[in-house]
């Protein structure tokens, strides 16, 4: 493709993106011609190992059974948690009910992300786990990310979207009041929110006018969140599989890109669902509105290029699947003024078989040493450990699997997560997870 076309389609893209994100329509103004940028090569010389001020647990209450003192091979004891994690992350819908999609505004505040953290922070203590800092996962969509969660409406809207502006005022709300607790040091604002981008409403319509809706709340919370503790770390959630697997082939697509593994696909579904919440404002006004990326790294385990492979040991194939990974320092801005660091808020490998627990370790084994040459600041898996799906109709697995709300079902694979197996057995992924550098 001829490289002036294909840099002007993309300076339109990016200008869309930007006035999407909120700037004044002027139609006058053309799209300036940008060069595709130079993207460096991922280092895979560094092993990557995690030091314990950028390993992060995710732990909630149904991990308190595999928690004891004096636990050794089997089980963590507090200590052994405290000593081996430099951080607790909690994963803290912004509306945390197992019944009812949309709880009612009177009784919301009891199942939003600051009464919930500020529970379980004295559930642990009490149990022995306190933790110098904190970082909660705040997703904003349903678990199995096919719709928003939501208070209740008062004020007579319909359809849950980020233009409803009851809707904005409470999300906004509910993160200010987090920031308020003084409890928290990082707030990941959404957990792969770039699936909205490629989600259907109810009557088979694209959701990608509202992502530019959610793009300007995203740099509301950003604000809100800055005004009540400036300390905090904030920065939007998105999923590194959508990007590279659903967006940039949908970009190719639609610009007429040959390659949809290439950095032309990767600038345009750069330019459409990341930059624009990176930043607001233009010219002498714009200011970044990120401390940092988070990707939750769990990949379409049946795709190209994984294919079922975590890791292999042919050096050929292995170099492939690190080819997952290419366009990570152009999403970060490695190199430029605003490179950011990364966030791994959530890691797994998500196979749904007997053998996921082996792959886990393989994929962690190759996430790192992809992300090796790059300013991980932490980074945390999946969960802690393992939930029961004994006996058939009372279990932990069920508590999230089995909501009578269809929308608040967690894809079963959530129950087979953990870095320990639900009898408290460490996973090979533990021992990676906690290599020291």
């Amino acid at each position: 493709m001829n490289a002036a076309p294909t840099r002007a389609l993309l300076a339109l893209l990016t200008l869309t993106a930007a006035c999407a994100a909120g700037c004044d329509e002027d139609p006058g103004e053309q799209p300036v011609l940008e060069p595709l940028p130079t993207v460096p090569a991922l280092s895979l010389d560094a092993e990557g190992h995690l030091s314990r001020a950028q390993r992060g647990v995710a732990l909630d209450p149904q991990d308190l059974s595999v928690i004891a003192p004096g636990s050794d091979q089997v089980g963590v004891s507090p200590s052994a948690l405290t000593s081996s994690f430099g951080l607790l992350v909690l994963n803290r819908p912004y509306v945390d009910s197992r019944s009812v999609r949309c709880p009612p505004s009177d009784e919301a505040a009891a199942v939003q992300p600051r009464a919930v953290v500020e529970d379980q922070l004295e559930r642990f203590a009490d149990e022995g786990m306190t933790f110098d800092r904190v970082a909660v996962n705040v997703p904003l969509m349903t678990p199995g990310r096919r719709g928003l969660l939501y208070v209740c409406f008062d004020e007579g809207a319909r359809d849950v979207r980020f233009d409803v502006l009851e809707h904005r005022r409470e999300v906004v709300d509910a993160f200010r009041d987090l920031a308020a607790s003084g409890e928290v040091q990082w707030i990941t604002v959404g957990l792969e929110m770039n699936r909205y981008y490629h989600l259907l409403s109810e009557d088979g319509q694209r959701q990608v006018d509202d992502y530019s809706n959610w793009v300007t709340l995203y740099h509301a919370i950003y604000d809100a969140i800055k005004e009540v503790d400036a300390d905090i770390r904030v920065g939007p959630g998105l999923s590194w599989a959508v990007f590279h697997r659903r967006t940039m082939p949908e970009m190719a697509d639609t610009l007429g890109f040959a390659d949809p593994t290439g950095l032309e696909a990767a600038v345009a579904a750069y330019n459409r669902t990341v930059r624009p919440l990176l930043s607001s404002g233009r010219g002498a006004d714009r200011r970044l509105t990120a401390d940092y990326l988070g990707l939750t790294m769990i990949p379409f385990d049946n795709e190209d290029p994984w294919n079922g492979e975590a890791a292999s040991e042919e050096e050929g194939r292995q170099a492939e699947l690190y080819q997952a990974f290419r366009w990570l320092p152009l999403v970060l801005g490695v190199g430029t003024a605003d490179e950011l660091p990364l966030v791994l808020p959530m890691i797994d490998w998500a196979e749904n078989s007997g053998a996921a627990g082996v792959k886990k370790g393989a994929f962690m084994e190759t996430l790192k040493t992809a992300t090796g040459g790059l300013e991980v600041e932490w980074a945390a898996w999946r969960r802690l450990s393992t939930l029961p799906d004994e006996p058939p109709q009372a279990n932990p697995c069920r508590i999230y699997t089995a909501s009578s709300e269809a929308a608040l079902r967690y894809d079963i694979t959530y129950c087979n997560s953990g870095m320990l197996s639900e009898s408290g057995q460490r996973r090979t992924v533990w021992d990676i997870f906690l290599t020291d550098p």
